[in-house]
This record gives C-alpha cells, sequence and structure tokens, in this order.
C-alpha cells in the first residue's frame, strides 16, 4: 500500500507520498530539514558572535557545508548554534555531544541531524528548539512523538525529514482527523511503530499493515498526510 505517513508540516519530509506530512505534501508544510537536509530555521546572514567550544564540535560534525543541515555556510553556523541551541538548550546541545564524541560526523542528506547511535539526544536538541521557538505542535497528542520518531528514523526519501514537522502534519491530520485510525495503528503497533522505505522510498510500517490501509483510507486518496 503506497504511503508514507511522515512528516507533517514544517520542516516537511523529503517527498511526496508521506501520511503524518511528507515534504510534498504535509500541511504546515514547510522547510525541509533532514532527509534532504532542511532547515528549522534559518539563521543570520553574517556571523555576529564567537562560538563557543560545544557549537564548534556540534558544526564541525556536518563537514565543510553545514547548509544542507540548515545551519547556514561554515562561516555561519557556529552563530546559528549559539542562537538555536547552545543558549536555550545548553543541557540537550551538551548531552548530545557527551553521547557523540569527540569527532562525530552526520550526513544530512541521508540523516537530517539525527547523529548515529545518539538518536534520544539528537530528538531532544531537536524538540528543545522546536519548543523555543514556539513551533513544536501536537503536545495535547503524546503518542504523536513516538509516531514520529519512529517515522524520522526509517530515513526513506520521501519520508518525513525532522521531528518537528512531522508533530505538526501529526496533530493537523492523524491524531484529530483521523484519532480512531491513529489509535488502532498505534495500539497494534505498542506506541512503538517500525517503519521501512517501499521502492519508491516512501515510509511504511513493518507491522499492523490493515490498521495502516484503513488511517490510509480515512485521509482519502493516496498515503495518509498529516500536512495539508
Amino acid at each position: 500500500m503506497g504511503g508514507s505517513l511522515g512528516d507533517a508540516g514544517d520542516g516537511g519530509g523529503g517527498g511526496g507520498g508521506g501520511a503524518a506530512g511528507s515534504s510534498q505534501t504535509g500541511s504546515g508544510g514547510g522547510q525541509n530539514m533532514s532527509g534532504a537536509g532542511g532547515v528549522a530555521g534559518s539563521g543570520p546572514e553574517q556571523p555576529s558572535c564567537i562560538p563557543r567550544e560545544e557549537c564548534q564540535r556540534f558544526c564541525a560534525a556536518f563537514g565543510n557545508d553545514p547548509s544542507s543541515c540548515g545551519l547556514g555556510d561554515s562561516s555561519q553556523c557556529g552563530c546559528i548554534c549559539e542562537q538555536r541551541f547552545n543558549s536555550p538548550c545548553p543541557n540537550e546541545l551538551t548531552a548530545l555531544l557527551a553521547c557523540a564524541g569527540a569527532t562525530p560526523s552526520v550526513d544530512c542528506a541521508s540523516r537530517g541531524r539525527i547523529f548515529p547511535g545518539c538518536e534520544r539526544e539528537s530528538f531532544d536538541l531537536e524538540l528543545c528548539d522546536f519548543r523555543g521557538r514556539e513551533r513544536l505542535c501536537a503536545q495535547s497528542y503524546p503518542r504523536c512523538q513516538p509516531y514520529c520518531e519512529a517515522a524520522v528514523l526509517g530515513f526513506c526519501a520521501l519520508g518525513p525529514n525532522d521531528i518537528g514537522s512531522c508533530l505538526c502534519g501529526c496533530e493537523a491530520s492523524l491524531a484529530t482527523r483521523c484519532e480512531t485510525y491513529f489509535d488502532a495503528f498505534m495500539d497494534c503497533a505498542a506506541d512503538a511503530p517500525v517503519f521501512a522505505c517501499d521502492a519508491d522510498g516512501r515510509s511504511v510500517p513493518t507491522s499492523c499493515l490493515s490498521e495502516w490501509q484503513a488511517l490510509d483510507g480515512c485521509l482519502g486518496v493516496g498515503a495518509p498526510d498529516a500536512g495539508n
């Protein structure tokens, strides 16, 4: 069954077909962030600070071109980090860097800003960032978070790019307009779904396919979309 119930809006997911919002169909629709490298907020055009060690290490993880990670170019990343992460989310940034080790490396084109082996810490920093900028959706729908985390970790080309955009899409349709079907899917998955990529690069669950099909049907033609 086609579909990627993934991302849901702001931050977009990597493509068309995604439930809970994929980058082209998600409702909140906006800036790409992970899979294909996205934004989650733009930074200053010119450096305006001296980045602390934490931000220097954070930016170093993304190589010579952090722009694919939504962090400006190499001269801007440190100051964007200071504004977006180090000041409002120092504990989350410290925890992520402690987990990542001395020389972390992240390919934003395939993983967004999810550090390998430090997925929990990466999500915590992203959620803190969205919360600090008052762009965190679905706070009244706790099931959206495990759903979106699993969808993002599928790393599908047409799946969600980042957890923030997926949460917005989940709130827009999955947990509201199609609440009965969404709850049935999450019940079946014990609130811990697992997603894989189909031949077209869309996110599909590895179990609970009948519940997924019903959710797809609720949202209309095409994949469940937690977006528009």
